[in-house]
């Protein structure tokens, strides 16, 4: 997925919609196949605001400056890739709805016995002991976090998300030692790399953090990365990537758990 895409699809996700901040955005993904042959003087006008405001809006999501934002837009016009959505778009086109969902049906079952549930006992004791927790991903898997965000506040736990990659960054590379920090990601690239820039540079931000690292992911092997404090494993029985659909029932999973625990506490 492009980064300017995610970008401003977070501010419009965090900014009242009656700020300046939306209103560029939003005309942003209006035109974001074309704002890549604007000049800033015709982004500008596009937006019904000065050169200036461009300029700080492009600096405030991230980008060095107008020609590195146009860079990004380039990108994105070039074609967006969103991953699981185009493979599953793909298998549903290929096979139809029937055969999708026995794959699906399959990889519940799967699911049974392939999630690492002594896992899920630690994070659940971990949520407990830290009162400071923060769960982050790119795109679907950013909508676990919510998800977990959600369901935990009902239990009267109260977590920390946020929709820009750059938010995310800061926490973490911020977080001090009492800091808990929950990832959601299927290939476990998350910890690995930046996979919204260009050339997907190596992420370094999970050697200086001090904080408490939980990745949920189907990429097994990072159990032994240093960076990971506690990997919790699960399993496809397909190529289909149809890890949103296990991410909801991992939440699940937690969310219920937590709940078990407290109560036997109290």
């Amino acid at each position: 997925m492009n980064i300017l895409l995610n970008r401003l699809l977070a501010v419009i996700n965090e900014k009242e919609s009656s700020s300046i901040e939306y209103y560029i955005a939003y005309s942003f993904l209006q035109n974001l196949f074309k704002i890549s042959q604007f000049t800033i003087g015709e982004t500008a006008r596009l937006c019904n605001v000065s050169k200036s405001t461009i300029s700080k809006f492009v600096r405030e999501i991230g980008f060095d400056d107008y020609m590195d934002f146009k860079l990004s837009a380039m990108a994105a016009r070039e074609g967006v890739v969103y991953g699981w959505g185009e493979n599953i778009i793909d298998y549903l086109g290929k096979f139809g709805i029937d055969k999708y969902v026995d794959i699906l049906k399959a990889d519940m079952e799967l699911m049974k016995t392939s999630i690492d549930m002594a896992g899920i006992e630690q994070l659940v004791n971990d949520l407990i002991c830290y009162e400071k927790v923060a769960a982050f991903g790119i795109v679907h898997s950013q909508t676990a976090a919510l998800d977990l965000q959600f369901k935990l506040a009902f239990h009267k736990k109260i977590i920390y998300t946020n929709l820009s990659d750059i938010s995310q960054e800061d926490y973490i590379l911020n977080a001090d030692e009492h800091t808990l920090i929950i990832i959601f990601s299927n290939s476990g690239k998350y910890i690995t790399e930046y996979q919204l820039k260009e050339g997907y540079p190596r992420k370094d931000i999970f050697n200086l953090t001090k904080g408490k690292i939980v990745l949920i992911t189907s990429n097994r092997k990072l159990a032994e990365d240093s960076r990971v404090d506690l990997c919790i494993g699960f399993d496809y029985s397909s190529n289909v990537q149809n890890h949103p659909y296990y991410f909801q029932f991992i939440t699940d999973l937690i969310a219920v758990k937590y709940k078990q625990k407290m109560e036997e506490l109290t």
